[in-house]
């Protein structure tokens, strides 16, 4: 099941080990319950202390073992052990004077790398951009199903804004997570993706965004639903 994450594999590795027949709710915890032990095993890979620099690149990659089984414990059991993980690390110094402490190494290195499906989705509003996407695409180990997209450009200028079903291929956990990017030409480019509670609020957020928008002159829509 590891080698091939495929939803048919992992759908029948629960059919053959679960108890009984169990709820998407249910395997949904289950997988994160594992992908949680399997992040708690890898953060003990040796190779990752055979070095006398915490900052090193096998040392991050175990403290980003770390990081992932917190961030899903958070996820299942609303339980944070960020806070003590990082007193814990803040003993560990390191040797270059930038990095301070292993705690200062979490922030800088390893909270910035940490994925969920509102990064996934904000990804893709700012790729969109410049990328064709179909109605569904693959973004690694996530699936992206266009709900809502609209596309108006004014000069150089491009505004995106829509709606996306983001699936995690590894824990099949899902959210229909709204989307907004902006881009000014250049390099510059803004963004952001949220949930909202219900449709009407998404769509009148939407309509408020297109209003401001089109204030700065003549635009050209590009939708699809």
């Amino acid at each position: 099941m590891i080698l091939d994450r495929s939803k048919e594999k992992t759908e029948d590795f629960l059919a053959r080990h679960a108890a009984g027949n169990l709820t998407e709710h249910e395997k949904i915890t289950l997988l994160k319950v594992m992908e949680m032990q399997r992040h708690a095993m890898l953060m003990f890979t040796s190779c990752g202390w055979f070095f006398d620099e915490i900052s090193g690149l096998g040392t991050v990659q175990i403290i980003q073992y770390a990081g992932r089984a917190i961030q899903l414990a958070r996820e299942l059991f609303d339980m944070d052990f960020e806070g003590p993980f990082m007193e814990k690390l803040s003993r560990a110094k390191s040797n270059l004077a930038k990095h301070k402490d292993g705690a200062q190494i979490y922030e800088k290195f390893v909270k910035p790398a940490m994925i969920d499906l509102k990064r996934v989705a904000a990804h893709y509003a700012i790729s969109s951009l410049i990328t064709n996407y179909r109605d569904t695409e693959q973004i690694y180990c996530y699936s992206a199903r266009k709900e809502d997209y609209q596309l108006i450009q004014s000069g150089a200028t491009k505004l995106v804004i829509g709606q996306l079903t983001v699936t995690s291929d590894i824990t099949f956990y899902s959210e229909t997570i709204s989307f907004c990017s902006l881009y000014l030409g250049g390099h510059d480019f803004s963004g952001g993706a949220a949930t909202f509670p219900d449709n009407q609020i998404y769509e009148h957020m939407k309509q408020e965004i297109i209003t401001t928008f089109e204030r700065g002159g003549h635009c050209r829509h590009n939708q699809a639903n």
